[in-house]
């Protein structure tokens, strides 16, 4: 039996803008990811900079390196540097712990796309069971060269942590990552 008028030969249920001429699967699972953050109504509201940024990333356009953070600087780990290696979509940077619960992402660059892609922190490179840092980075015409930052969990410490990742939850995929150590 025909299940669709457009598509005569469409069978099982299937949506025929799902077809492979009209939308890539990557562009399906973004356009879920999206609709998925836009419409959750336990979300919070992203807001909007003058630029365009999203303010829940954190990110800023000035360069400045005041956070507004009230945490100490005592850990041992401040100071300490990460350069991000490239995997996937143009991720670099340089991450330093600038106190003992902000990293600071400098130089950071990242083509903007991806599946709920967020800063994660993680023990030995596992990024699988690490933690965000940040909300989405999803951000239209993505990020050239900017500075953004990223907070540590309530729930967690720098103890938690040795380095860190641009990382794509849904796939469980690391577009970028470095490990801390000394500058």
């Amino acid at each position: 039996s025909t299940l669709s008028p457009i598509y005569p030969d469409l069978r099982g249920g299937g949506m025929p803008f799902w077809a492979a001429d009209r939308i890539s699967d990557d562009e399906i699972r973004d356009l879920i990811a999206y609709l998925q953050d836009a419409y959750d109504p336990g979300a919070t509201d992203t807001g909007t900079t003058d630029s365009g940024e999203t303010t829940d990333t954190g990110t800023t356009d000035t360069g400045t390196t005041d956070t507004g953070s009230n945490c100490g600087a005592d850990h041992p780990m401040v100071g300490h540097i990460a350069n991000l290696e490239t995997y996937f979509h143009q991720v670099s940077g340089t991450a330093e712990i600038i106190d003992d619960c902000t990293i600071e992402i400098r130089d950071f660059t990242y083509d903007g796309t991806g599946i709920d892609v967020r800063i994660y922190g993680g023990l030995g490179g596992n990024y699988v069971d690490g933690f965000p840092m940040t909300e989405d980075l999803l951000l239209p015409g993505g990020y050239d060269n900017d500075t953004i930052y990223a907070t540590l969990p309530d729930d967690k410490t720098l103890d938690d942590l040795d380095g860190i990742s641009v990382w794509c939850i849904d796939v469980a995929v690391d577009f970028g990552s470095g490990m801390f150590g000394p500058p």
